[in-house]
């Protein structure tokens, strides 16, 4: 990985036995690798997250005095100039995994706010498209039992296999015209919900997936009437609670 403005070489890393065909996307701080294995005959995956480094164990604490390094090249409304040619290196975090079908071409769900749950779009060998769960292929993912904190992230104890469940499939039962050279996600006016084309050398496809699940929408059936009465009976409960605390009122000055 390369800074594109300084020139500095973040990371640099060396892959024994890959060859084509070779998918990466880049997603945020994450960056994602497919390509062939040709001593174990498989596809695999390597993750890699960057982060700006680690907090020091006084860092949080208000009592004790920032470096001048937080307070240098503050901008007259409070803002800070940062320069990539002072940027420390980012620390760098990688977990490889396995993966049960090789993988033709590569994408990620894109949302309107970036809110929803990023999943890896995979055009598989078998004309189908995968919707992965990045936390699944996360490299925080811990190789001992995960913390209460963990947890509550939705990272899994560490295992390399990774799973590809039908239910998971963005293409849902049924396979692409041919195989799959590219996928391209765009966000909707939902947050939970982001439209994917899938293209392939016959034709082009559509569909619609919910990373997060459908949060910010009702379901289709939601009982709309009843919802509808139950606010109609409040209104009236009110009005009518409302002459009553008058009338009450009114029969108290008397």
């Amino acid at each position: 990985m390369i800074d594109t403005i300084s020139g500095k070489i973040l990371y640099r890393g060396e892959v024994e036995s890959a060859t084509a065909p070779v998918n990466s996307q880049i997603i945020e701080n994450h960056i994602a690798v497919t390509y062939w294995n040709t001593v174990a005959k498989r596809t695999e995956m390597i993750t890699m997250a960057m982060y700006d480094g680690m907090i020091d164990k006084h860092g949080l604490v208000p009592l004790v005095n920032k470096p001048a390094i937080n307070r240098a090249n503050l901008n007259t409304d409070g803002t800070r100039t940062v320069s990539s040619y002072n940027l420390p290196t980012p620390v760098v975090q990688t977990k490889s995994y396995i993966l049960p079908r090789a993988v033709t071409a590569m994408g990620h769900s894109m949302t309107s706010q970036g809110i929803t749950h990023k999943n890896i779009l995979l055009g598989l060998s078998t004309y189908q498209v995968h919707a992965l769960d990045m936390r699944q292929v996360s490299p925080r993912r811990p190789t001992v039992t995960p913390t209460q904190a963990e947890k509550e992230e939705g990272l899994q104890q560490y295992q390399p296999y990774v799973l590809f469940p039908p239910g998971n499939m963005a293409t849902y039962n049924y396979t692409l015209l041919g195989s799959i050279t590219g996928i391209y996600s765009f966000p909707t006016m939902l947050e939970s919900t982001s439209i994917v084309f899938s293209t392939t050398k016959n034709g082009i496809h559509c569909n619609r997936i919910q990373p997060s699940q459908g949060f910010d929408a009702m379901p289709s059936d939601f009982n709309a009437p009843l919802l509808v009465l139950i606010l109609l009976g409040m209104m009236i409960a009110i009005f009518t609670l409302r002459r009553v605390y008058k009338n009450k009122q009114l029969n108290s000055q008397w």
